[in-house]
Order: structure tokens, then C-alpha cells, then sequence
């Protein structure tokens, strides 16, 4: 064999290459930077490349957010060759830094290439990735903290992005740092995922910091993220969003953007949006007054908000919706709806009064026929029920049943009337008062046996007024709505066809109503059975308590679904973060 065969056996080596991005932040002007961009690099080069690297190179690819030209780029810049593997993980514009933020000087961008040789293919792994992150993080930080400088200018701020590298591999997650001292809490990226002690993960530092740390006053967790959306300091020095101030009265406050940013206060990006979000209506204009070029009169919608509430000053059943100004309650103090009919049916659902929908504009009523009266029916309840009759006389009284035509009126609402005096009414009366063979087309619960052993009955006459108890189409219904949970299972039992057991679990119902029996702040969601007449019901309770609680800052509804819910709650929730 000659020497040249036996050189071409020997296997070529690979070369497995990875990029890192980040940014510094140095007291210079963007001309200092570009008339010194090899130094820049070479001391970059010095910082961050890792001693161990087979080959490493830095290349400054933005100064001030501005591309460097292609001549002032290097190998990095270029594709490379066939036989290196290259693992891009994403462009480095514009990085979300690990570390301090780029909170003055002109901002560096570069990318670091970290080139690996082995004789056979040798991709990076996580843990060696990981470890190439922690190193060029901690040491620029470390230039940072003990004052290097670039090419002879002081750096202020900035870090490699570690973002990326969560996003790259599914083995590495961010998690919260745990132990006792929650309000100096941070994430950190990780393989470990703690046995699930600190909770499933994130995909970045951010929604980590919102997931584990929201609420943390002392920011530490968004500190630590540098280039963090709301925490940034602005050219000012404050925060890049606003949020109202509720430590000065509503009427003379304003809108700031002071660090730190206090928990649970809503925030915009922008101060006016601010002050029209928060302060509305402020007839003072102090919020407006803080603009650069205030507007002369305070804002707000011609006739009042853009939205409705729910007034809680006046008895639920007399109450009704306004959008009056100013407003009588914090952010997030009540619910609000896009409309009058949306706030009326959201919340005050059920309201036999009828007040909040009089109140609307062009109230639900019904076209009058052409002599002279509605096109439906409905009971008489000005008269006695065993001589009244039904009317088609408009306009048609708030929350009263309404049926499409007399003779389905007078079996509706007076089945089994011994005058017969609404069937009476008919061109053609029969003889006979209306109803259904063996009773009843309807089922109502009876209330005069005990709950636990009562059942659903259609027995005429009917035990009760118009509208005294709640009708069901059929048996079953009457039983799952009336009697649900009710574990004699007396009810179902009177079936033709009964189930072996109750239909619903014996929790209870199998619809949840809110409470009114308590104040609306403490409100809870149940499924007691019987469910009081004309109260409003929902498939879960956490549906109830989004649509009949929504806004309740105490949070009471929702901790009785989830005890885990909020910190308000007061459960013993080891992946739940909240101030001692």
C-alpha cells in the first residue's frame, strides 16, 4: 500500500460549531465603536470565550441597533463549510440578556462562534450548552462588576441570551430558585427539574418570573432579567409603562411610572393611555395635566364610560346598569360589560323586577298586533287565579310568562282552574277547564314533603300561583334540576324508566347559582338543591364565579373552586409564592 492510500484512510475530523448572541452596553458613541471594532472583538474575545474551546471567534454584528457593514464583518458572518455542523439558535437581534440590563451607553451586539473538533460527530448537548451560557454570563459579568473596559471604554450593563437556549432544548427549562426567601427570589435555566418541587417550568425567563414571582415587590426576579418588558428603565429613568398611583385620591391622581412597579396595579403603555384607562372622567385633569401637551378637558365618552357596571348602592332586584362618571370603584372593583343589555343579563339575570332592562334604550317588548294588542298572551296576575284570565294587553308587564296563544295561556298558567274563566275567553271555549291527561304538560318539585324524599309531580289543580315554583318539561328534568344530589334518590325512583341512582353526584345540583344570601364581596358559588326561582345558572363553578363574580377583588369565589387560586386564598399550596 502506498503512503498516499494510507493517508486517505485516515477519517477527517468534524467540526461541531454552536453561536451565542448577546449585548454590552459601553460609554461610547456608535463612531468610537466602529472605528475600534477589532479591539471590541478581541477583548470580547478575551471575556467570554471559554479556555477550553478547541476554537473560538467574536464577531460584533450591531453597534446602537444598526447592522455592522458586511466589510467589518467576520467568519461568523460567512456561511460555513459543508463539513462543519453548525447549530444556529437564533438571530442575536435584539437579545433578552441574562444579566443587567443595558441601562446606559450605546448597545454592542455580537455573537460568539464556539467551535468543537472530534473524530466522529459530536453535537452539543444540553449540559454543554448550559455550561457554555453560565460561562460567558458570569464572566462578562464579572468584567462588568470590576470595571474592564472595551477597547479602552467603560462597560455598563449587559449579557448573553439565555431565552433561546430554553427554546432550543426541551430538557432545559426555567425554574424558580425556591427556599424560604421568596421576595428575593429569581429563575435560573436548568436541566434539574427538582423532582417537580419548583413546579413544571418555563419555556422563558420572563414567564417564569410572572408564574413564580408575580407580585414580588422587590423585583428581583425581573431585575434579574435585565431587558425584562415592564421593568426597562425608560431614557428618564422609570419604567416603560404606567400605572395609576393609588396612594393620592382618585380625583387628584395621576399616572407614574416610579420603580418598582407595586403589585397587582394594572399598567399601559403609554401615559395617556394611562390616564384614559384609569382616570376618566377626572374632572380636575390632574392625570392629563402630567402630558407634555395635555389635552383641554379631561377625557371620556359622550354620556358617560364606554362600558357598563352593575350598581351595587341600591337592592339587587331594584338595581340596574350605568356607566356614570366618575367611576365609583378602583380597576378591577366590579365587573364591566360593552353593553347595557350585555351588564343587565350578566348581572342581573333572573331580576323579576325587570328594572335594569327598563332602563334600556329600546327595552325587550313585544310588537302589538293590529287591533290593538300584543301578538301574545300572558296570566292575569292583577286578578284572583281562580276567576283570572289571560291578556294580550300591551305593554306586556316586566318578567311575566308569555304564551303564543290564548288557549296555550290558559293550560299553561291556569290548568286545572275549577271556573274555567280563562278558557272561557276562547271563540269556542270547550266544556271543560284544560289539562293534560293524568295531569299536568309540566312537572314542579314538591315542596310540601321533605327534600330528601320529596318527588316531581304535574298533579292538577296546581298547589301553587303562576310562577310560585319552577316547571320543567318533563320528569326527569324536574328530578335532575329539583332533586339533584338527593341520595334517597326518591325522586328518579317515580320514573318509568328510574336510573339506579341519583343523577348527579350527592354534592349537589348539577348547576351552580351565585349565593345572594351573602354580600356580593364574599359571594361564593353553590349547587345546593332546591335552586331558588329565577336565579341565574351555570355548567360549572367556575363558570359562575367568572360571570357573576368577575371583578371580586377578595377573590372568595374562586378560592372555593381552586383553594390554590391566588395567595388570598390561604391554602397550603407548595408551588404557590406569596408573601409571609
Amino acid at each position: 500500500m502506498s503512503r498516499a492510500d494510507s493517508i486517505s484512510l485516515v477519517p477527517a475530523k468534524v467540526r461541531e460549531q454552536v453561536e451565542i448572541s448577546g449585548a454590552i452596553a459601553v460609554s461610547a458613541t456608535k463612531n468610537e465603536v466602529l472605528g475600534n471594532l477589532v479591539e471590541f472583538e478581541q477583548d470580547l474575545k478575551d471575556i467570554v470565550c471559554p479556555k477550553e474551546a478547541d476554537e473560538c471567534d467574536v464577531s460584533i454584528i450591531a453597534v446602537d441597533g444598526a447592522p455592522v457593514p458586511s466589510n467589518n464583518t467576520r467568519a461568523l458572518r460567512a456561511s460555513p463549510r459543508e463539513d462543519v455542523a453548525h447549530l444556529a439558535l437564533s438571530p442575536a437581534v435584539p437579545p433578552r440578556t441574562r444579566r443587567r440590563a443595558l441601562e446606559e451607553g450605546i448597545s454592542v451586539e455580537f455573537t460568539m462562534l464556539v467551535t468543537k473538533i472530534c473524530a466522529q460527530s459530536c453535537p452539543f448537548d444540553a449540559a454543554q450548552m448550559l455550561q457554555l451560557y453560565n460561562s460567558a454570563s458570569d464572566e462578562l459579568q464579572a468584567a462588568i462588576d470590576g470595571g474592564e473596559g472595551l477597547a479602552g471604554f467603560p462597560a455598563t450593563g449587559g449579557g448573553v441570551d439565555l431565552d433561546d437556549l430554553a427554546q432550543s432544548f426541551d430538557d432545559l427549562k426555567w425554574y424558580p430558585s425556591g427556599g424560604s426567601d421568596w421576595p428575593n427570589g429569581y429563575c435560573e435555566l436548568s436541566a434539574d427539574d427538582h423532582d417537580g418541587r419548583h413546579g413544571q417550568g418555563h419555556a422563558s425567563n420572563h414567564a417564569c418570573c410572572k408564574g413564580s414571582y408575580g407580585g414580588q415587590m422587590s423585583a428581583k426576579c425581573m431585575s434579574e432579567m435585565g431587558s425584562a418588558p415592564t421593568l426597562s428603565p425608560t431614557p428618564e429613568g422609570g419604567l416603560a409603562v404606567y400605572y395609576p398611583d393609588y396612594d393620592v385620591a382618585w380625583s387628584k391622581a395621576s399616572c407614574v411610572n416610579t420603580y418598582p412597579l407595586p403589585s397587582g396595579r394594572p399598567t399601559y403603555t403609554s401615559l395617556l393611555a394611562c390616564c384614559k384607562g384609569a382616570y376618566i372622567g377626572q374632572l380636575s385633569g390632574a392625570c392629563l395635566a402630567a402630558l407634555d401637551s395635555p389635552p383641554t378637558t379631561s377625557p371620556t365618552s359622550e354620556g358617560g364610560a364606554a362600558f357598563f357596571y352593575p350598581d351595587y348602592n341600591n337592592a339587587w332586584n331594584d338595581a340596574t346598569c350605568k356607566n356614570d362618571r366618575p367611576l365609583p370603584f378602583g380597576p378591577g372593583g366590579r365587573p364591566t360589560y360593552d353593553t347595557e343589555l350585555e351588564c343587565c343579563k350578566g348581572a342581573y339575570a333572573g331580576q323579576t323586577s325587570g328594572k335594569c332592562l327598563s332602563q334600556l334604550d329600546n327595552p325587550p317588548t313585544l310588537s302589538p298586533t293590529s287591533t290593538g294588542g300584543l301578538d301574545v298572551y300572558y296570566p292575569d296576575y292583577s286578578s284572583a287565579w281562580t276567576v283570572a284570565s289571560c291578556l294580550n294587553t300591551g305593554p306586556i308587564p316586566s318578567g311575566r310568562p308569555t304564551y303564543t296563544s290564548l288557549l296555550a295561556c290558559c293550560k299553561g298558567a291556569y290548568a286545572g282552574q275549577a271556573s274555567g274563566a280563562c278558557i272561557a275567553k276562547l271563540d269556542s271555549p270547550p266544556t271543560t277547564s284544560p289539562t293534560s291527561e293524568g295531569g299536568a304538560d309540566f312537572f314542579y318539585p314538591d315542596y310540601n314533603t321533605a327534600w330528601s324524599v320529596a318527588t316531581c309531580k304535574n298533579e292538577l289543580p296546581l298547589p301553587y300561583t303562576p310562577g310560585g315554583r319552577p316547571t320543567y318539561a318533563t320528569m326527569l328534568e324536574c328530578c335532575k334540576r329539583a332533586y339533584g344530589g338527593q341520595t334517597s334518590g326518591k325522586c328518579i325512583s317515580h320514573l318509568d324508566h328510574s336510573p339506579t341512582s341519583s343523577p348527579t353526584s350527592s354534592a349537589g345540583l348539577d348547576v351552580y347559582y351565585p349565593n345572594y344570601l351573602k354580600a356580593w364581596s364574599e359571594g361564593v358559588c353553590i349547587n345546593t338543591g332546591p335552586k331558588p326561582s329565577g336565579r341565574p345558572e351555570y355548567d360549572g363553578q367556575d363558570k359562575c364565579c367568572e360571570n357573576a363574580y368577575r371583578g371580586q377583588v377578595s377573590d372568595v369565589c374562586m378560592c372555593d373552586v381552586n383553594p390554590c387560586y391566588s395567595c388570598k386564598c390561604g391554602g397550603n399550596c407548595p408551588n404557590l409564592r406569596c408573601d409571609a
